[in-house]
């Protein structure tokens, strides 16, 4: 997986920078390197990607894979702000990291994830499932990280989806099934039609028409559930 992201980050897709930061951040696919993920994400940001910009912006205010500089945070802040809406990813794991709450540990994080998740936060779910996927203050476990993945995702959370789809994509987890996870995507591009196609273009390249009529049938049942 990793690496059809850096061959599009290699052919020029400079957005695609965010989703490989995204890897790095949460140790998907590849080992867990904060410092790597931001400098993708001020890669992405640098060329105007919305959500990398807010991510930066929070790199730099908390020291995370960035050297704290309230000047640059500062400055990244107020680009950020520019932008239409609050980014619920950054939003979350700021307020997991504010002065108020401040957690001490992978173990205490880990702990706050699973706090949420059982309150019913979506973004919570998605949270314990990349803690479990990386081994963040827990042993790495896919099966339950696939669980909670589900969780999200069928909340309609968008990093849920995302992250379910490429469960069953690789096969981490639960067996690979590529129907199954362009089922996922075909979702996820129904209801955030301006969320980046890359996986779902792919995952659809070792797949028939057939296959794909049936992904198509199979999400198109789950949003008519949904409604």
């Amino acid at each position: 997986s990793a690496y059809w992201w850096q061959r599009a980050l290699d052919n020029g897709y400079v957005d695609i920078a965010k989703a490989l930061g995204s890897m790095y951040m949460s140790g998907r696919g590849v080992p867990l390197d904060y410092k790597k993920g931001m400098e993708l994400y001020l890669l992405a940001a640098e060329h105007g990607n919305p959500h990398a910009i807010k991510f930066v912006a929070l790199g730099y205010k908390r020291g995370l894979g960035l050297p704290q500089d309230d000047e640059k945070a500062a400055a990244w802040e107020a680009i950020a702000a520019s932008l239409s809406g609050a980014d619920a990813d950054v939003v979350f794991l700021d307020s997991m990291q504010s002065n108020e709450t401040e957690l001490q540990g992978e173990e205490e994080i880990f702990a706050e994830f699973l706090r949420q998740a059982n309150q019913g936060n979506a973004r919570g779910f998605f949270y314990v499932s990349v803690a479990y996927t990386s081994g963040t203050g827990v042993a790495r476990n896919y099966i339950k990280a696939e669980k909670w993945a589900r969780e999200a995702a069928e909340l309609g959370l968008t990093s849920g989806i995302r992250h379910l789809g490429l469960f069953h994509q690789l096969g981490q987890g639960l067996p690979k099934n590529r129907i199954e996870a362009q089922k996922w995507y075909y979702i996820l591009n129904a209801l955030h039609p301006e969320d980046d196609p890359f996986l779902s273009i792919i995952n659809a390249k070792y797949m028939t028409k057939d296959s794909l009529d049936e992904a198509r049938i199979l999400a198109d049942v789950w949003l008519a559930n949904r409604k």
